[in-house]
């Protein structure tokens, strides 16, 4: 069986994975993936991770080839799968301490839904659509949704996405 990690040390979730596989013993090959460059978004790079993403971990076995995408999704496998349950149940308990393991997957569904989302990163890749921004989008214009809320400190950024006619036509119209 051979093991292979796709990731860049600048990730931080393939540091997690990384470090984690470290940690448990776990015997495998770093490929760093040169995301910035447009890597992820190449062919070959989309048959090892559909996502297109990193970290993604390539696990060669006699009869199958698994192929696994998304740091949580990798480090719950190699928990799973790992030489030294000893180590991998002070990470991750599973059926060991079920309401411990439970709390823990609360959390990682948290994390992802919240901390981790898509940054546009590089000139290939394409931010995600957003509803909230699909007037910015369409003059032409990229706004950040993070930045508005920054602006504002309401915690809402659609309420100061406008294209830049209107910003000019709203600042005409309060005398500015």
């Amino acid at each position: 069986m051979s093991t292979t990690l796709y990731a860049h040390r600048l990730s931080q979730p393939s540091r997690a994975v990384e470090v984690l596989a470290r940690e448990l013993g776990i015997e495998y090959t770093f490929h760093e993936v040169d995301f910035a460059d447009g890597e992820t978004r190449t062919e070959a790079y989309a048959a090892i991770n559909a996502f297109q993403t990193v970290p993604a971990l390539v696990v060669d076995r006699q009869q199958e080839t698994l192929h696994l995408a998304e740091s949580q999704a990798i480090m719950l496998y190699l928990c799973r799968t790992a030489t030294y349950q000893d180590a991998a149940r002070r990470w991750y308990p599973g059926e060991q301490d079920l309401p411990r393991s439970a709390r823990i997957d609360q959390w990682l569904a948290w994390y992802h839904a919240n901390v981790r989302r898509f940054r546009h990163v590089s000139p290939h890749h394409e931010p995600a659509p957003d509803p909230a921004n699909a007037q910015a989008r369409d003059s032409g214009h990229a706004i950040k949704a993070t930045a508005g809320r920054a602006q504002t400190g309401t915690g809402h950024a659609g309420a100061t996405l406008q294209a830049p006619a209107q910003r000019r036509a709203t600042a005409d119209a309060v005398g500015r």
